[in-house]
């Protein structure tokens, strides 16, 4: 009688680990091809959304002995440190696959979706975004003066990046408005109003 079997994942830390495929017990690939009473199903995983895919395997009487090995890498981590060019002029924030993350304090895998947020404060306005270190990360941006951008991070070890706030020249300040004016003569009396 025919055996179906299912080669599945008990727990994976997919957000630290990325699947490359299946191997034999010698290490070379095994094709992603169904054939032999093999059958590959491809499925996410539900919590971090990585897609791999498996094995079902129909097993008859006269089948052959079958290894299968999953192989995985380990992503690198990354801390990302966000800065602002001034406090007083602006802040920033930032969040990797749409969780907050602290300035310094967190670990940012490559191939995570980092969004950085600027947010100006009253008389400023935002320049744009600056890596400052390091000068050869390879990130780039789609739109490096956007206020809230998105990137995907690169195999780096560390990566700071700054927002850069500066004097909205066409800011008006309600305080300065002239609400009325007056020429005056040097002894003070009215001239015209």
């Amino acid at each position: 009688a025919n055996q179906m079997y299912r080669i599945t994942f008990g727990s994976i830390n997919f957000a630290a680990y990325r699947f490359k495929g299946w191997i034999n017990e010698k290490g070379a690939a095994i094709a992603k091809e169904d054939a032999n009473g093999i059958h590959w199903v491809d499925t996410k995983d539900a919590d971090t959304g990585a897609t791999y895919y498996y094995p079902e395997i129909t097993v008859f009487d006269q089948t052959q002995p079958m290894t299968f090995i999953a192989s995985f890498e380990a992503k690198t981590a990354c801390t990302l440190t966000f800065t602002s060019s001034d406090e007083n002029k602006g802040t920033v924030s930032a969040s990797v696959n749409g969780t907050s993350i602290i300035s310094g304090n967190n670990t940012v895998f490559d191939e995570d979706s980092v969004t950085l947020k600027a947010e100006k404060k009253t008389g400023y306005k935002f320049a744009g975004w600056k890596v400052t270190s390091p000068a050869d990360s390879g990130v780039t941006f789609e739109d490096a003066t956007a206020e809230e951008i998105t990137f995907t991070m690169p195999k780096i070890k560390t990566l700071t990046i700054q927002g850069v706030f500066e004097v909205d020249p066409e800011y008006l300040n309600p305080d300065c408005e002239l609400t009325k004016v007056e020429l005056l003569k040097q002894d003070g009396t009215l001239v015209k109003q």
